[in-house]
């Protein structure tokens, strides 16, 4: 429970904090609020009077956020048939003009509201990344993540002494998809990867220091063959941003202030795969299920039933498969060594009486 705090302003309203709560591990704090609106002038319409309340409400209750943070707003009142609710948005979208677009949504009618009856507000905060330095005062959980960041065969790490750690991770994770012939020189944090650093900075048209979201989605518009996606140690390493869908993804990951570069993220999450279809890791390739992942052969990308190939079946395991793609991607051995021919068949129509019998490794149609 946070202590009692009373603000006002213009003699418009009273609005008191009665309650705050914060969760650390997501970086998140709700509080609630009691608003108690002061009587208005009659000359004035309502909704003009309201939204010149809650344009300097938000100012109030939003004092000290970043613009790129998340805030979600909602106020109940007895006045009012459902709560004014607006979903998560960064801070710089919430003003009076969305809430009074929610507020005209909601009223019935002018009457019903009355200015005096109390109303609670609740103000959820999510503070997003940013990227600058690495922090060196790290507490003792923050000692063991660096520690295993620097052990993670899977994570390059960005030793800037700058603020410039997101453009270094871009431009030197595009050096190695590229292979580079000065990766090496860029890879060791040399000048090279502060130049480029900073032409990326020049051509995307972002000030250089710490960069959060919005810098991201500013970097991302001027890098048009890669998909950028950002892991965030602060949301149990989900993801907090993803560009557009290209052929070749940078996938970065955020944690204390700091842009690293995750060269693997199947093996960054501990997963045998990663499909880009649904976000996701997995181990077993034959149990993974999405739309990108082909029922016949299991392999993700197959266009064989997308382009209507001819069937082909298998002497082996007995199954359909759309096209000659098709199977012979069903043929070829996994991580185990082993096939999809060899792990899924279906038994001889001699054998199975007729009927289509699974055997071993039963697959769920």
């Amino acid at each position: 429970m946070g202590g009692q705090k009373l603000w006002s302003s213009n003699n418009h309203y009273t609005l008191r904090q009665i309650a705050s709560r914060n969760v650390r591990k997501f970086n998140t704090t709700a509080t609630d609020y009691l608003l108690s609106l002061h009587a208005q002038s009659e000359e004035q319409p309502l909704l003009d009077q309201l939204g010149n309340i809650f344009d300097s409400l938000v100012d109030e209750m939003t004092a000290g956020m970043a613009d790129n943070d998340l805030v979600r707003f909602v106020l109940e009142s007895r006045s009012l048939d459902y709560p004014i609710s607006l979903p998560f948005m960064p801070l710089h979208e919430l003003n009076a003009e969305r809430i009074m677009g929610e507020v005209q949504r909601v009223l019935q009618s002018n009457e019903q509201v009355s200015l005096q009856s109390g109303m609670q507000v609740h103000v959820v905060h999510v503070g997003m990344p940013q990227g600058g330095v690495a922090s060196r005062k790290r507490k003792h959980y923050g000692f063991k993540l660096a520690k295993f960041l620097d052990n993670k065969k899977s994570v390059l790490r960005i030793q800037n002494k700058d603020s410039l750690c997101l453009a270094c991770a871009l431009v030197t994770d595009i050096a190695r998809q590229d292979k580079d012939p000065e990766w090496n020189s860029i890879r060791q944090g040399c000048k090279e990867q502060r130049l480029l650093a900073q032409q990326l900075h020049q051509k995307a048209g972002v000030p250089e220091g710490f960069c959060g979201l919005p810098e991201v989605d500013k970097f991302q518009k001027v890098i048009d063959n890669y998909q950028i996606i950002i892991l965030s140690a602060k949301h149990f390493n989900a993801i907090v941003y993803k560009g557009l869908r290209r052929e070749k993804q940078i996938y970065l990951y955020h944690y204390e202030n700091h842009f690293d570069i995750i060269t693997s993220i199947s093996s960054f999450l501990g997963k045998n795969y990663w499909c880009l279809e649904c976000m996701k890791g997995y181990d077993v390739k034959e149990k993974h299920r999405c739309s990108k992942v082909c029922k016949c052969c299991f392999t993700e990308g197959c266009l064989g039933i997308t382009l209507k190939a001819p069937w082909r079946e298998c002497g082996t395991c007995h199954r359909m498969f759309a096209g000659t793609d098709c199977y012979v991607n069903h043929c070829r051995p996994n991580r185990d060594g082993q096939s999809v021919c060899q792990k899924f068949y279906l038994a001889p129509e001699k054998e199975a009486r007729g009927s289509h019998v699974w055997r071993k490794h039963v697959l769920e149609l």
